[in-house]
């Protein structure tokens, strides 16, 4: 089962992953409004075990120390995005959003370009894919992909942050177009989901970007 939880003080999406029949989930992406959260995993009577974020930013982490410290739950990150992750308060004040969070401590800390996980009885495959920051994953559960800011439905998770590399972006877009079948489900860090063969053709922006890299 997978869960989408909109975060309303800042848009992003969170995702709750579980087996069937499970009260155990692993939560993806949990952001600014953790709150929110909790309240839609008590809805569905889920309990956080384990949490992964996709990268550091704040919208991706602001509420990892609080399902830490709830319900003991432990931390998955790569490790090239740790500065990015210890400057979440930081970005926090810089968008002009009231809230100020614990820095969350990694249990576990993803290297390399490859990573595979079992956890809550899910087998997982995390993959370094960087660009929009160094430490940018991608999580692989079956056919499904969660993407982070990496790749998206409609447009491109450009933004100029500090960390952010338009070249690595388009090597790693271009990898992952060809790595993985149409027939994947994208679940990104903002907006809908959708198959990867149709992002591929109705994405004009990511076609452009990916056009201006091949120099053709």
């Amino acid at each position: 089962m997978i869960v989408r939880i909109k975060n309303d003080i800042f848009p992003s999406n969170s995702y709750a992953l579980c087996k069937e029949g499970s009260s155990e989930c692993l939560l993806i992406d949990p952001g600014v409004d953790f709150e929110g959260i909790e309240r839609e995993l008590q809805n569905l009577r889920l309990t956080p075990t384990n949490i992964i974020s996709t990268h550091g930013h704040f919208d991706h982490v602001s509420g990892v120390s609080f399902f830490v410290k709830k319900y003991n739950a432990k931390f998955y990150i790569h490790q090239d995005d740790l500065k990015t992750l210890k400057s979440v308060n930081f970005a926090l004040k810089m968008m002009k959003i009231d809230l100020k969070v614990e820095v969350p401590v990694p249990h576990n800390l993803m290297t390399g370009y490859s990573t595979a996980l079992e956890l809550d009885s899910l087998v997982l495959n995390v993959y370094n894919f960087p660009g929009h920051t160094n430490g940018s994953c991608l999580v692989e559960w079956g056919n499904n992909l969660f993407t982070g800011d990496t790749l998206y439905k409609k447009g491109l998770g450009l933004n100029n942050y500090p960390g952010e590399n338009k070249e690595d972006l388009r090597a790693s877009l271009l990898k992952i177009t060809e790595l993985f079948n149409d027939q994947t489900l994208i679940y990104p860090g903002h907006g809908d989901s959708d198959l990867l063969g149709k992002i591929k053709m109705e994405n004009l922006e990511l076609k452009s970007f990916l056009y201006e890299y091949s120099g053709k």
